[in-house]
């Protein structure tokens, strides 16, 4: 199917009344899935990535469903403008806003919410999710709700000392995942490690990170869920059998979790957001210990596994879409009881080169797996920019040239 191709400048005009949708995030899967979600759907939208590449090197950008991106730098001003300008004129209550970054979650719900533009969010509460992006912030509201959650302390890196607040082994990670990347989280196992981390953090110029427990848990679970305008729930979870990079929550290969005790205990994070207002898409990570399941922590913001659902024809970003835009959703979603097993292509194919496994196990994944990340069918373009893309940083490695 031939792209078709519209100035970044151009609104698109909805299959609604001409509402306007837009979709925001950074070049990655989070981003992609909806892409493909919506215009699978027919749902004309605008894209916005927020991460300074040029086009040919976008793997967003090469999905035969995405228009010609907007493209503005990653930060808070920069995505703040964009949407702004993007708005211009239009009545925000025609616009429906997607974020797929906790970055352009943030933006939104400080700067546009109050506007009236349609987008997840707390209803008559336009900065619970700022204030809720608080990691510490985000315990301690479990906490009081009686929801199992890991011990976590908030610190001021200006303030702290070398040494942890909490015994070892420990989690630093950003206290609000806005302001930092999942390529920082640490984990420390000694003091050397933990001091080393520190400093660490306070170079790259963060002001304060959150230190967690490292517990002792059998597996990491994520789940991809949608709180319906009338507050009924749309979910799936998946147990993370292969994690990597380690500590950084980023799951390469698992399967569609059926234990009960698990699915009771994300059913139950999910009923009280919707209880308390929450309408929209999230991401939401939890650990699997031997006697209890914890909450990690939840993203108010579309996931990129959420692409592991279009297995079962289940697609989460173009349903909010359709109920934000008034359309009929088609809505039926029963959870299975039979699981699948899922890989995330890209964080697979990392693991495979950086432990030595076999190019064949990759591929024996590939086979194996209902649920997938990059690669889908009839839409083979952003899998070339990751084939060509691996292969040529592969050649700058072997010629000494920084990649």
């Amino acid at each position: 199917m031939k792209k078709t191709i519209k100035p970044a400048s151009c609104s698109s005009a909805s299959i609604l009344n001409n509402s306007r949708v837009l979709v925001i995030g950074g070049d990655h899967e989070n981003t992609l899935a909806s892409v493909r979600a919506l215009g699978l759907a027919g749902i004309d939208f605008d894209l916005l990535i927020h991460s300074g590449k040029s086009c040919g090197k976008s793997s967003v950008f090469a999905s035969k469903y995405a228009p010609v991106p907007i493209y503005a730098e990653g930060s808070y001003d920069s995505i703040h403008k964009a949407i702004k300008a993007w708005l211009g004129d239009s009545d925000p209550a025609d616009c429906l806003l997607m974020p797929s970054s906790d970055l352009s979650a943030l933006v939104i719900d400080e700067r546009f919410r109050s506007l009236g533009v349609k987008t997840s969010g707390f209803l008559g509460d336009e900065w619970r999710i700022c204030d809720l992006m608080d990691k510490h912030a985000q315990s301690q509201w479990a906490a009081a709700r009686g929801i199992p959650v890991a011990k976590g302390i908030e610190i001021d890196l200006a303030a702290s000392g070398p040494h942890s607040p909490l015994a070892l082994p420990v989690i630093i990670k950003p206290a609000v995942s806005a302001e930092g990347q999942k390529s920082d989280i640490r984990i420390c196992r000694n003091p050397a490690e933990y001091a080393d981390a520190v400093s660490a953090f306070s170079n790259a110029g963060y002001k304060r990170v959150l230190v967690q427990e490292l517990i002792g848990y059998e597996y990491e679970v994520t789940c991809v869920g949608l709180i319906r305008l009338d507050g009924s729930l749309a979910w799936r979870a998946y147990a993370k059998e292969v994690v990597y990079p380690e500590g950084r929550g980023s799951i390469a290969s698992g399967r569609l979790e059926t234990d009960p005790s698990v699915l009771q205990v994300i059913h139950r994070v999910l009923s009280t957001l919707a209880e308390e207002g929450y309408r929209g898409l999230c991401d939401i990570e939890f650990f699997k210990t031997p006697d209890r399941v914890l909450l990690n922590e939840i993203n108010f913001r579309q996931s990129g596994i959420a692409a592991f659902t279009f297995y079962e024809g289940l697609y989460l970003p173009s349903i909010w879409a359709k109920e934000c835009l008034g359309l009929p959703s088609g809505f039926v979603c029963e959870y299975p009881e039979k699981s699948y097993r899922v890989i995330y292509e890209t964080s697979y194919f990392r693991y495979m080169r950086d432990t030595g496994t076999s190019a064949f196990e990759w591929i024996k994944a590939l086979r194996e797996a209902g649920g997938k990340n990059l690669i889908f069918t009839g839409d083979n373009g952003p899998l070339r920019v990751f084939i060509w893309n691996t292969v040529t940083n592969k050649f700058r490695r072997l010629a000494g040239i920084k990649v």
